[in-house]
């Protein structure tokens, strides 16, 4: 039976990025000391960083396709790590794809942001043609649609059955809070998981690629991987 790996769908930065790296290189040790070798799940607008360029357009069903068949063919027993808007991911491929969730040991997401602040970050065509410099500099393209191709977490969260889910959030986070945290933990009790658990990392900032502390660090890694 193939051995249960680390399966990491990253945020809108890529994880080629300078600016990202560091927090993958981060994940990757912490996998291989676990000896759950690690998978980064990259896809079209994101992490192709070709001669300098970017293939491709971010929006949710588009990024759902390019991962499914990878998601749903990992062993048995492996841990599935969603950063931000990652964690849109398998709640979506659940409801649209149905995604056997149960066969993962655990579900992690760090970072999940609100409906509300995705509105108030991309709601307007204006808006995402703004953040768009801003995510070029990250590796990241999104399409004019992004905004409107989301399906919230809040609703897609009821999907997340029959599997441990870990929803952990950082008190340095400016995109979401411990509060939401507790809420979507709520939401996936109320749909019939009860296996599901908050865990608030004291000073750990949302894209974790700041973070000096090694506390912090430390503190990180285990609210992701127990």
């Amino acid at each position: 039976m193939p051995k249960p790996e680390t399966l990491v769908i990253p945020g809108l930065g890529s994880p080629e990025s300078p600016l990202y790296e560091k927090v993958y290189h981060l994940l990757t040790a912490e996998a291989r000391r676990r000896d759950m070798p690690m998978r980064c799940l990259k896809y079209k607008g994101h992490g192709h960083l070709t001669g300098g360029r970017i293939d491709g357009k971010i929006e949710l069903p588009g990024v759902a396709q390019g991962i499914v068949d990878a998601v749903r063919q990992a062993p048995p027993g492996s841990i599935l790590i969603c950063r931000s808007f990652g964690c849109l991911l398998p709640g979506y491929l659940a409801l649209n794809h149905r995604l056997r969730l149960q066969d993962f040991r655990r579900i992690a997401f760090w970072g999940p942001v609100p409906y509300f602040h995705m509105w108030k970050l991309f709601g307007t065509a204006a808006q995402v043609a703004e953040k768009n410099s801003e995510a070029e500099a990250k590796g990241a393209k999104l399409a004019p649609d992004f905004f409107q191709s989301i399906v919230p977490l809040e609703v897609s969260c009821k999907s997340l059955l029959d599997v441990e889910v870990i929803i952990a959030v950082g008190t340095a986070d400016g995109y979401t809070t411990p509060a939401f945290a507790d809420f979507l933990a709520a939401m996936v009790r109320e749909a019939g998981n009860a296996d599901v658990h908050v865990r608030i990392v004291e000073n750990a900032p949302h894209e974790m690629t700041a973070a000096q502390d090694e506390k912090v660090k430390a503190d990180y890694l285990n609210s992701l991987f127990g």
